[in-house]
């Protein structure tokens, strides 16, 4: 954390090994894990609903996606104070991270000094599958897509969760996967559910389960007929200024793409679904609901573990908001010739915020989404002579920098939103 722009609330060090279930910690505690894609912040509809949901479910843990800088807000509102804008997770209970899993997982402290480890994902939807079987792509074709653009994003919380279940800490995965489950579609659901064309092996939950990963939804509803537990769309009111345009039709394709996933001592006890108050495979009614997806609240007995030998740091910091986000530009003036570097200094450190650079006067050109990946003070540095892909955007696609002259802005963007933290122009002669 550099200077004043972020302050710990609490800061808690300790030195020691690896995860260990001590002898006597081996006396089970009741845990309420909720998902919950928001929607574009959650304040389209009403972020008091929102904030009534999660109440209402009675969750202590909750993996938000699509928070747009809300997540701190979201806390407060429940009278939390425990957040981790980097993973868009907050909890009735103390959360930590390592220098090592701060992208990717965050140790949640049930009980003094016993934690249970989880992972928060918002997984691409471009080229979203359930589509593309109506539109008539094969099996074969639907799993190598989901390979392509969802499987490569999940892995590595996946893998790190499962090697922490095996050391015996409970491990949970929240998440909007934008993806089905295989568990939903094999040969019984053929014909009977709609858009189930044929028996399809979605990658991602077919991982999860050789990993031992149990589907806590599915567990406790196995009739997948009877209880399809459709997360998406969900029943929200139509919105007439919605901020991007988007309102569920009656012609979308339902589907389970919303799951909260668990991994070593940790037993299934219940497991609702929270939507609209007309819907009949709702457990946990509001109205009118605030999102385009339903939410999902598990509840789990769970053997904390005991932490040995790592370093902890809280989730917690809190923002100098005295200091806005500022953005500058190495070069003003610039030519393919040259490097040019953007930096950025006091963002909020959201996980999602990004830099987006687009052409001024030619609309041809698409623009260039790039994720600070949460760094509240950073640069970039650009060789204009490289004609290799800079990584990969904020859709996961292959990205290179501007070629073409002419005016382009450099914005700072918070968390997937479409509010500017911070604008610089340059000009590529």
């Amino acid at each position: 954390m550099k200077r004043n722009t972020v302050l710990l609330n609490i800061l808690f060090v300790y030195s020691l090994h690896l995860f260990a279930v001590s002898p006597n910690s081996q006396s089970s505690v009741t845990l309420k894990i909720m998902t919950f894609n928001i929607e574009n912040g959650g304040t389209q509809v009403s972020f008091q609903k929102v904030l009534e949901a999660i109440k209402k479910s009675g969750a202590d843990i909750v993996g938000i996606q699509e928070p747009w800088g809300n997540t701190v807000r979201l806390a407060t509102g429940l009278g939390w104070t425990y957040h981790h804008r980097k993973q868009h997770l907050i909890s009735r209970f103390p959360m930590f991270t390592t220098q090592a899993d701060q992208d990717l997982i965050t140790y949640v402290e049930v009980r003094p000094k016993k934690y249970i480890a989880i992972a928060n994902v918002h997984l691409p939807g471009s080229l979203y599958s359930p589509d593309l079987v109506k539109q008539g792509q094969s099996g074969t074709e639907i799993e190598k897509n989901e390979k392509a653009k969802r499987m490569s994003v999940a892995m590595p919380f996946i893998q790190r969760l499962s090697a922490l279940a095996k050391q015996g800490v409970p491990s949970f995965l929240t998440g909007d996967f934008n993806s089905g489950s295989h568990l939903d579609w094999g040969a019984k659901e053929v014909g009977k559910l709609p858009n189930h064309r044929y028996a399809l092996n979605w990658p991602i939950t077919q991982t999860l389960q050789q990993l031992q990963f149990v589907d806590s939804y599915r567990q406790i509803h196995p009739n997948t007929i009877k209880e399809p537990g459709y997360t998406w769309p969900g029943g929200r009111p139509y919105l007439k200024n919605a901020v991007d345009g988007f309102n569920p039709s009656k012609n979308e394709v339902p589907e389970r793409i919303d799951y909260v996933f668990s991994a070593g001592p940790a037993q299934v006890v219940n497991s609702q679904l929270i939507g609209e108050a007309s819907s009949s495979l709702v457990q946990i009614k509001i109205d009118p609901w605030p999102s385009d997806h339903r939410a999902i609240v598990s509840e789990f007995q769970v053997i904390p573990a005991a932490y040995e030998h790592t370093r902890l740091y809280s989730t917690s910091t809190r923002m100098n908001i005295s200091q806005k986000p500022t953005l500058e530009i190495s070069r003003t003036k610039t030519s393919n010739k040259d490097e040019i570097t953007i930096s950025w200094d006091n963002a909020p450190g959201n996980r999602y915020d990004c830099l987006y650079i687009q052409a001024i006067n030619n609309k041809q050109l698409e623009p260039i989404c790039i994720y600070v990946n949460g760094q509240m003070k950073g640069s970039m540095t650009f060789n204009l002579k490289e004609t290799q892909a800079g990584g990969l955007d904020c859709y996961g696609e292959p990205w290179y920098f501007p070629k073409t002259p002419g005016d382009y802005d450099v914005k700072l963007m918070l968390d997937d939103s479409y509010r500017v933290l911070a604008k610089k122009r340059f000009k590529l002669m």
